[in-house]
């Protein structure tokens, strides 16, 4: 019996300025290995679909029961259900899903975007590639509500996404990302109900600003440029009340360290902080251990993990 297996990246949503717009995926994976079980069928994501993980995770404190989240909200189950119902096959087979675990639970780095994709291209390949991409993205995006993890999840690399599409933006190769994960969570809905429900004028002006430098800065590759662009005023000046560390070490860095700029990934907890690759153990050593090391935070110790883009995005194994 065919098992369908795939490895997802991670992703930071927003990139700044790009509030459900931006995303860019990062290599940090989540490996996902779905078993269609024959001769059975379900109408109901919950009945009889299993699902089982494992980790070796670098973020101990972020795996939190990923079976218990992930079925709790049925995420991965909806988005097989996404497919077969948009393809008209329900009911469908059930599944039994194992997850070898590496991006972190509830941490602003698309763990859920993750197992979407899984679950999509699994539906996809079952029912013999019924949907392209772009068809899967949308179902995704219906799903989350968003597009800015389940679209960089899938395709990899940067994106800029539109309603009904996205435009890929080819990434600087010499520019990296350090991600920094507290040991606490935040969830999505805790951290969009942070957000007003409008907006002064100024602050969109200013947003728009700093959206398009960024996509100049990114296609000129010019760092200066993006970290002028990382200020927005759609989302982060109200996160911030829930992660501590981030005014703090955006505020550390930027005196004289080689980082480009510092970010909330997604809907946070983790900060995200982007720099030349030449300059990833100086921003480290010299900069960010010893912020942590001294800063008053009790919010336990970050693990931190510098990593490259992911321009492959979402990928099917052989099992």
């Amino acid at each position: 019996m065919t098992k369908y297996c795939y490895k997802i990246p991670a992703t930071i949503a927003n990139v700044g300025p790009g509030f459900d717009t931006f995303g860019v995926a990062i290599q940090l994976y989540n490996t996902f290995k779905l078993l269609p079980v024959e001769n059975s069928r379900v109408s109901s994501e919950r009945d009889l679909d299993t699902l089982t993980a494992t980790t070796d995770c670098r973020f101990p404190a972020a795996f939190q029961s990923i079976k218990k989240s992930h079925l709790k909200k049925n995420i991965l189950f909806q988005s097989i259900n996404a497919v077969f119902k948009a393809a008209g096959k329900l009911p469908r087979p059930f599944f039994n899903v194992e997850v070898a675990v590496d991006i972190p639970v509830m941490r602003g780095l698309g763990s859920s975007s993750s197992a979407v994709a899984a679950g999509l291209m699994a539906a996809n390949d079952y029912l013999g590639c019924t949907f392209d991409s772009e068809t899967l993205i949308q179902l995704g995006t219906k799903i989350e509500g968003h597009p800015d993890n389940i679209t960089p999840a899938l395709t990899g690399g940067f994106v800029l996404c539109d309603v009904e599409t996205h435009y890929p933006l080819l990434w600087p190769e010499a520019w990296q990302v350090t991600v920094i994960s507290p040991s606490y969570a935040v969830a999505t809905a805790q951290a969009r109900q942070a957000l007003p429900e409008s907006y002064p004028k100024a602050d969109a002006i200013s947003t728009v600003k700093k959206a398009s430098l960024l996509i100049h800065a990114i296609h000129a590759k010019k760092s200066t440029a993006f970290k002028n662009a990382l200020e927005d005023q759609l989302h982060q000046p109200y996160r911030q009340a829930l992660i501590p560390e981030f005014l703090p070490l955006k505020q550390h860095l930027s005196n004289g360290s080689p980082a480009f700029g510092t970010i909330i990934s997604g809907s946070g907890s983790t900060l995200a902080v982007f720099h030349h690759k030449d300059h990833q153990k100086d921003l480290v050593e010299n900069w960010i251990l010893p912020f942590f090391n001294k800063a008053p935070f009790n919010t336990g110790n970050p693990v931190i993990l510098s990593t490259a883009i992911d321009n492959a995005g979402a990928l099917r194994l052989f099992s």
